[in-house]
């Protein structure tokens, strides 16, 4: 595969261009194929309950690796927009926030238990002790329980501004559960999430604070269009955050989570 036609790289993935329409999502050799039949399945209940998300073909096997087939998105990454055009950036937060409360409209779909997944990733946790993964998992499980569509991991990084409006990507981490919880991930991805492995300390903390703004005026934006319960979305900030420790995120990041779960 020519290096040139790689279009995106993650902890579980590169995408890879095929031609005008289409691109794969071409997994590593340590991702189990239990994991991708389960995120193409995924991507075809989100596509066919009519979100403004790309089509997704079949599954191939390319170069000798499992991947998925998808509508090739032509636009650019919000994320980019918004570090590049700074003076736009509270249009573009209130636009992605608008967007989160219409993904959650969508309720009962065929998707995993978000409470099931979460226990499951805390579980492996190893920055945790045992006694303190087994008190925020007693807490996981006495939280109220819906069955709204939730992303999972919806941050600027997953959305394309497009000519056909705002797509979201990735929903290899899509559940159905409280929204709350996937609103508190939003913002502590927004607040700590995405920083350079070798950032220093100050500039963490510097960038950190400006970014405490940016996820004030998402969760102002959120609350505009969709009630947040106050209570119930604070209580589930402890959860997501033991949950994203059990993910490959850079160390000031880990250690800001830490602190907030043990505060808890």
């Amino acid at each position: 595969m020519e290096k040139e036609r790689v279009v995106g790289k993650g902890n579980t993935a590169e995408v890879v261009v095929l031609d005008e329409d289409k691109v794969a999502k071409i997994f590593h050799e340590n991702i189990d194929v239990f994991s991708i039949n389960e995120e193409f399945r995924k991507s075809k209940v989100i596509a066919e309950a009519g979100l403004n998300v790309p089509n997704v073909f079949h599954q191939q096997i390319i170069n000798g690796k499992q991947a998925i087939i998808f509508e090739k998105v032509e636009g650019l990454p919000l994320h980019w927009v918004i570090e590049n055009k700074p003076l736009t950036a509270l249009i573009h937060i209130q636009m992605m926030s608008k967007l989160h409360v219409d993904v959650h409209r969508y309720r009962g779909l065929n998707l995993p238990s978000m409470t099931e997944t979460l226990v499951n990733k805390i579980e492996r946790v190893s920055e945790l002790y045992v006694d303190e993964r087994k008190k925020v998992i007693d807490h996981l499980l006495k939280l109220p329980v819906e069955d709204t569509l939730c992303h999972g991991d919806f941050h600027p990084r997953n959305i394309i501004l497009s000519d056909k409006g705002p797509i979201i990507i990735d929903w290899s981490d899509a559940t159905i559960g409280n929204r709350h919880a996937d609103l508190a991930r939003t913002i502590l991805i927004l607040t700590y999430g995405g920083f350079p492995e070798n950032i220093s300390t100050a500039n963490f903390h510097i960038k950190t604070t400006l970014r405490r703004l940016i996820s004030f005026y998402y969760l102002y934006f959120y609350k505009k269009l969709h009630k947040v319960e106050a209570q119930t979305y604070k209580d589930w900030i402890l959860p997501v955050a033991a949950t994203r420790l059990a993910e490959n995120i850079p160390k000031m990041e880990k250690s800001k989570l830490i602190s907030i779960v043990r505060s808890y």
